[in-house]
């Protein structure tokens, strides 16, 4: 099911139905976005385990609300450029 999910086979459960899937240009993953506000946007990526950085090294998930990046915790997350 996970392997879905970043493949844009299966929508998950929280993202509207009106929002748009497509794959991630940056990696491989999927992104959905909000047709009516291009600011909001749900990133899916699988993780590559050679990535220097350690916490893309497995599956991660990126949020991005009003253009900002939100954190699990629901706040911004300064300085960080989300990745396409």
């Amino acid at each position: 099911m996970e392997d879905d999910i970043f493949s844009g086979k299966v929508r998950p459960e929280k993202i509207p139905l009106h929002w748009v899937g497509r794959p991630t240009s940056s990696a491989p993953g999927w992104r959905w976005d909000d047709p009516h506000d291009s600011g909001n946007s749900v990133r899916f990526f699988a993780g590559d385990p050679d990535d220097p950085q350690q916490w893309k090294q497995t599956p991660y998930v990126i949020v991005v609300s009003s253009g900002s990046v939100v954190g699990s915790d629901g706040t911004s997350v300064s300085g960080f450029d989300p990745p396409e």
